[in-house]
């Protein structure tokens, strides 16, 4: 970053002081503006007692120190004055630039920020606390306070003689097959909530392993980057800009052919689960319906079949019934009861046409409505078959859009080589380093995703598995006793999660110890925790650049980016805003760079790069004058032998700005132009030479002359 030039001339100002300051040229200032000094305030020792001249003396020397003081203050007021009075083109002393006004515009980098403090921590994706829940006392400590480990290594091992004494006298009084249930329960519980508190505390160590993967798949990706495009900068031709098109169509190409590829490799394209989503449901409702159907548990097959089934019995029942006066008709001899069982054998007749006339309506009925459910039921297997022809054209649909895609990519490649057969072998080496941190940054991406899918349906696995186990268990209290014994003693061991360092230590042997006993930390990835202003949010973005100090780093500075920013003010413990007139946002800053030397928890300091030039012509900001809205420099032109020269406005763009310092299109390298331009303004045109002081020097030497003039008087 371009430092500050500023008109730092101490010998100048050392030299003036002493001249404006001396008790000689003070009396005459103070005689010039009528301050007098009488006579019976001078410092004569000689014509006092000795008793009284010492209080007298102070008295006298607070008097003229005041009056000295005074003096002073005039002079420099009046100094002040007549400088700011001064017309444009009198500050260079009429016709000369100060020496030190001159710059020479030269190439640099020039850096907008916003600084600001924070706090070094380690990322909260690569911290893990190891918490416990026994109450058993520590039997060994494995580890100490700054001991590397990795995910597995066993950190301690609580003693479980109390615990396996418990779970002996338990089994005594279960089965096998209970106490066999109570282990598998305990295992399964064990295992899924392991499961669940690594996904929700962000330490699962598959995810861990794709997601830093990842991180630094991008990281390498945004170097390779901002490599290449530093490097295309400098060329800028009609080649680099063919290239750098052909890069963007053979990028969007390859994006295109590879998301596509894993969509359908994976089920997950919108088209596919649609598809899939109407196949399944066309299926399950052919499934359901044809067992309906078959077993008649249809609605109306169901009321069907049960009026069939009424109807056939009271017909079978009234035959039963006919056919029992019948029997009895032919054993009996009485004339009066052969009369009288003959009306009911008539009646009983009547009613078993009847029943059998509502028995064939029933049987009629139970036809039509099967039919019409058998009908209903081709109606849904069509529906089916047309859900899976539908589903085979989206997939082979899209099996035609990904052979479009591997033609578009093939022209694509062919069309981005034929452009980088016309650049140079430098850029073609950028150009493979950023091809292959792209595929990787994109390798990485998918793997992290199939991860996030694998680790999610394993842990659903898990969780049907501990419900199978509950379920299998006894319900009995002591069943779920024993388990809870088999999980603590699961839990006994204690093993990292992550690989790390140790950084806290809470478990000491022979001691109970519960809550968090270690605290791994990985040293290497960290973030820096910190902050930004209200008014400065409009300025800062994720994914930003940042640049980070550190007083245990000395003057190195490392590079971070931008992760995260609040979206919302900072709050205080009862959830209210800290500030709400100078509102600060809470930021998350990941540093990119390796083996910085960074310690976690000593203090940062962090600047946002908001805007950035590289490599650009500068000038001070001061060089710059603003003239109905356009802006230009004075330079120095038309050069003489005897060094005189004048100044001519050159128009300029301006860019970017660090308070200091200007990155400026207009003039070339090596260009001289006048520093403090509004002094010069005026001067534009004249005939100017080089002085060796400032305009303010000029002015306080007049002051001084004046004085001696007045003083001579």
């Amino acid at each position: 970053m371009l430092s500050a030039r500023r008109d730092s001339r101490p010998e100048n100002s050392a030299r003036i002081f002493a001249h404006v300051t001396s008790l000689s040229h003070v009396r005459r200032i103070m005689r010039l503006f009528k301050i007098e000094i009488s006579e019976d305030t001078q410092l004569d020792s000689e014509k006092q007692s000795a008793a009284a001249g010492a209080k007298k003396k102070n008295k006298k020397k607070k008097k003229i120190w005041k009056k000295l003081v005074t003096a002073l203050a005039v002079l420099l007021l009046i100094g002040g004055v007549i400088y700011a009075c001064m017309p444009n083109g009198t500050a260079g002393r009429g016709n000369s630039v100060y020496k030190n006004d001159v710059y020479t515009a030269s190439r640099g980098d020039v850096y907008d920020t916003i600084s600001a403090t924070g706090l070094i921590e380690s990322s909260e994706d690569t911290t893990a606390k190891v918490h416990s829940t026994l109450t058993y006392k520590i039997g060994t400590v494995n580890v100490a306070l700054g001991d590397k480990v990795e995910a597995g290594d066993v950190l301690c091992v609580y003693d479980t003689e109390t615990l396996e004494r418990q779970i002996r006298e338990r089994e005594l009084s279960m089965s096998t097959s209970e106490r066999s249930a109570a282990l598998n329960l305990a295992n399964a519980k064990l295992t899924y909530e392991s499961c669940l508190a690594g996904v929700n505390a962000g330490t699962n160590a598959s995810l861990v392993s794709a997601g830093s993967s990842y991180a630094s798949a991008a990281e390498a990706l945004e170097r390779a980057k901002e490599d290449y495009d530093k490097y295309a900068a400098k060329l800028a031709d009609s080649a680099v800009i063919t290239l750098n098109q052909a890069k963007r169509n053979l990028d969007d190409a390859q994006k295109n052919y590879d998301d596509l590829k894993a969509d359908i490799e994976n089920k997950t394209h919108t088209q596919i689960r649609n598809a899939q989503r109407a196949m399944d449901h066309a299926e399950k409702t052919y499934t359901d319906y044809k067992w309906d159907v078959e077993n008649d548990r249809t609605s109306t097959l169901y009321s069907a079949d049960q009026a069939y089934e009424s109807a056939r019995k009271a017909w079978r029942a009234a035959e039963s019934d006919l056919s029992a006066l019948q029997e009895k008709l032919k054993n009996e001899t009485e004339p009066e009861e052969i009369a009288k069982l003959e009306t009911q054998i008539a009646a009983q007749e009547e009613k078993v046409e009847a029943l059998y006339a509502s028995y064939r309506t029933a049987e009629d009925t139970y036809d039509l409505t099967s039919a019409e459910a058998y009908k209903l039921l081709d109606t849904y297997k069509e529906n089916y078959d047309n859900a899976v022809d539908a589903y085979d054209d989206v997939i082979k649909s899209l099996g035609d859009t990904l052979d479009n895609y591997a033609t578009a990519l093939a022209n694509a490649k062919d069309s981005y080589q034929n452009a980088l057969d016309g650049t140079d072998d430098t850029l073609k080496n950028y150009e493979t380093a950023l091809t292959n941190a792209t595929r990787q940054a994109h390798d990485a991406e998918i793997n992290l995703e199939n991860t996030k899918t694998s680790v999610s349906n394993q842990l659903e696995s898990y969780r049907i598995a501990y419900e199978n186990a509950k379920n299998a268990a006894n319900t009995a209290l002591s069943d779920y006793q024993l388990a809870n014994l088999y999980e603590d003693l699961g839990k006994a061991t204690v093993t990292a999660p992550i690989a790390g360092t140790v950084t806290m230590v809470n478990a000491t042997e022979g001691e109970t110890a519960s809550g968090v006993l270690f605290v791994i930390e990985d040293t290497e990835t960290l973030v820096v925790t910190a902050s930004v202003k209200a008014y400065d949010l409009d300025r800062v973005r994720e994914g930003m650049r940042v640049t980070i100090e550190s007083d245990t780093t000395g003057d190195a500075v490392y590079a971070g980016v931008l992760e995260s920013i609040a979206p919302t003010a900072k709050k205080d413990m009862t959830g209210s805003i800290v500030s709400t007139n100078d509102a600060e946002f809470e930021t998350v800053i990941r540093v990119t760079e390796a083996n910085t030397g960074l310690k976690i928890g000593v203090s940062a300091r962090i600047a946002y790069v908001a805007e950035e030039a590289k490599d650009v012509l500068c000038v001070p900001e001061s060089a710059i004058l603003t003239e109905g809205g356009e802006s230009c420099v004075l330079r120095l032109a038309d050069k003489a032998e005897d060094g005189s020269f004048t100044l001519e406005r050159v128009p300029v763009t301006v860019g970017v700005s660090d308070g200091v310092n200007v990155s400026v299109t207009g003039i070339t390298e090596g260009d001289e132009v006048a520093d403090n331009a509004e002094q010069y303004a005026a001067m534009v045109g004249a005939r100017l030479t080089l002085s060796e002081n400032s305009a303010l020097v000029g002015s306080m030497a007049a002051m001084m002359a004046m004085g001696g003039m007045s003083a001579g008087n």
